[in-house]
């Protein structure tokens, strides 16, 4: 109680971090994410802001050393990289000479995802079948075109359907002419930034 009644008498630091924990949600083809944080001292003293810590592999993380006077804020900024495919959550902790939170852990989380799914690769048409089925979805906004498809060598007999405005299935036969072990691929087109140009290996494993 003592304690309590001189910190009041004296005044003391108190830090808030404006939107400590951040759903990114999903996250279409990104390799990283600026983010930007504030810092407030909310008390009735100064606030010395000692240093960061990431508890991840955050990217790039900007070094802390300043004292904000009361009401006072700044501003961190910071890149985290991103994994390609997945969940993930970053991190990092700050620490200060507030009393009664010296640590403030901060998080950020959300979803990664290609902006194009071809499976399987490789295209693999088994002994004893005669074709083999390539799905192709996007995860992007755009609705998908297939602009072209090519096979090479142009033997294999290709067909595609769409299945909805975001993925295609697309068909490839085997040649009548190709007895035994056989490889070859697709080459497709589409209208997906970054995922323009796409190669399917296709393996032909038997008669």
């Amino acid at each position: 109680m003592q304690f309590i009644i001189f910190c009041l008498l004296l005044g003391q630091p108190q830090i808030t971090v404006t939107e400590r924990n951040i759903d990114l949600g999903i996250q279409i083809d990104q390799k990283s994410i600026d983010l930007s944080y504030q810092i407030i001292n909310s008390g009735n003293a100064p606030l010395q802001l000692e240093k960061i810590v990431p508890n991840c592999d955050c990217g790039s993380l900007p070094s802390i050393v300043e004292t904000l006077d009361p009401g006072e804020e700044t501003f961190v900024s910071l890149t985290i990289s991103l994994e390609p495919n997945g969940n993930w959550e970053k991190g990092f902790t700050i620490f200060s000479d507030d009393p009664e939170s010296p640590t403030v852990v901060v998080t950020a989380k959300g979803e990664s995802l290609p902006g194009m799914s071809v499976s399987p690769t490789p295209l693999i048409i088994k002994a004893g079948e005669t074709r083999a089925i390539l799905q192709v979805k996007s995860f992007a906004e755009l609705k998908l075109e297939m602009l072209s498809i090519q096979s090479f060598p142009p033997l294999f007999e290709v067909d595609s359907k769409r299945r909805s405005d975001r993925g295609f299935e697309i068909e490839v036969k085997k040649p009548p002419s190709v007895i035994g072990k056989f490889e070859g691929f697709l080459m497709l087109e589409t209208n997906i930034p970054n995922w323009e140009s796409i190669m399917v290996p296709i393996q032909v494993t038997g008669p």
